[in-house]
């Protein structure tokens, strides 16, 4: 088991972390100005600095969400009170391409962003946005689209992932649940439809180049350890971790009968990715990171990532958020206040290193 060190606390909560440019990138949950509500800001994992920067895309842009396909990259931002989208074509050197979004998001309000074949999508806690290569951007209510569970939520959704004929949304509600659904777009003029795939704390959304699709869940709450990861292909959807707290300790599992494999060990599952190999990996937080593929799951790190610190009266425990990998397979566990846990491939392991926030514009 690989021993991780002491880590620093770093005074920014990251709520996720992906591959984005050729970068490693977080996004943290903000809150500042007296808004009561949550905003987001993407910084940079720079591993050579050791540190995590401010994105930074143009003179007063704040990136708030990023996303890319095969072709370009897109990033929604914040300019004072406007919302506005870049779009950087992967084969050009035109650079960032600056357009205004023609709807009004609410002043604090959080959104999230994907990028599909031929369409872009932008999800905020109430609507759904939807543009295609010929359209300008068409909204529709969430609560609409979802059903009565959004009358009650009203909150980001943890992950989207743009499909070929739509969008798959989950939410992770914590302790209260959470789901993922699959939404189709018909024929114009008509409204999208859309299906409960999963119901759990969804953590992660992703998609292999072979067309298949990945849910994975988890739940760590009052001692009990959680895990789900689901496949989703040609509408049929199949579990293949499904192991929820057994109620005797915090190390006993009980396995669902029709899941294909789980651990011995009570575990969440804080997120995955498909890497630049075409390989899915999984954090479970108190195994490590595995990689899954047809034959059952291979263990590449063996870490107990949960930590817990002291703050001021009380104690404070920190979970992985998400894990991402950049184009050399070098691997990034993302932690909820500890920073990024960079493992660099060195011979036949890895490098441990504690990234955290570097001075904004370092």
């Amino acid at each position: 088991m690989l021993k991780v060190p002491p880590l620093i606390p770093q005074g920014k909560l990251i709520e996720s972390v992906a591959r984005w440019d050729g970068r490693v990138v977080v996004v943290t949950d903000e809150y500042g100005n007296g808004e009561p509500r949550l905003s987001h800001r993407v910084f940079v994992v720079d591993a050579i600095a050791g540190a995590l920067v401010p994105l930074r895309l143009g003179k007063g842009m704040t990136p708030v969400s990023v996303a890319e396909n095969a072709t370009a990259c897109f990033a929604v931002c914040r300019r004072g009170t406007q919302q506005v989208l870049l779009t950087k074509n992967k084969q050009g050197a035109a650079g960032w391409v600056e357009s205004e979004l023609d709807f009004v998001i609410a002043s604090g309000e959080s959104v999230r962003l994907a990028a599909g074949y031929d369409r872009l999508l932008l999800v905020t806690e109430t609507s759904l946005y939807e543009r295609s290569r010929t359209k300008s951007w068409v909204k529709w209510s969430l609560k609409d689209v979802l059903g009565k569970d959004l009358e009650d939520w009203r909150i980001l959704p943890s992950a989207i992932l743009a499909t070929d004929d739509g969008v798959i949304i989950g939410y992770n509600r914590g302790e209260w649940g959470g789901a993922a659904y699959a939404v189709s777009f018909p024929a114009t003029g008509q409204s999208p439809t859309s299906e409960k795939i999963v119901q759990f704390p969804v953590r992660s959304i992703v998609q292999e180049v072979d067309g298949k699709i990945w849910i994975a869940g988890g739940l760590s709450h009052m001692g009990g350890q959680m895990a789900w990861l689901y496949q989703y292909s040609d509408g049929r959807i199949r579990p293949i971790i499904r192991q929820e707290d057994a109620g005797t300790d915090e190390r006993s599992v009980a396995v669902s009968s029709d899941a294909l494999w789980h651990w011995e060990t009570a575990t969440e599952i804080s997120g995955a990715t498909v890497g630049s190999d075409g390989k899915l990996l999984v954090v479970a937080a108190r195994l490590g990171v595995f990689e899954v593929n047809r034959n059952g799951m291979k263990q590449l790190i063996k870490a107990d990532f949960f930590t817990s610190y002291r703050e001021e009266r009380t104690s404070v425990g920190s979970f992985p958020h998400g894990i991402a990998t950049d184009t050399g397979d070098n691997i990034y566990v993302a932690t909820r206040s500890l920073g990024v846990l960079a493992f660099r491939r060195q011979d036949e392991g890895f490098l441990l290193k504690q990234i955290g926030f570097g001075k904004p514009g370092g």
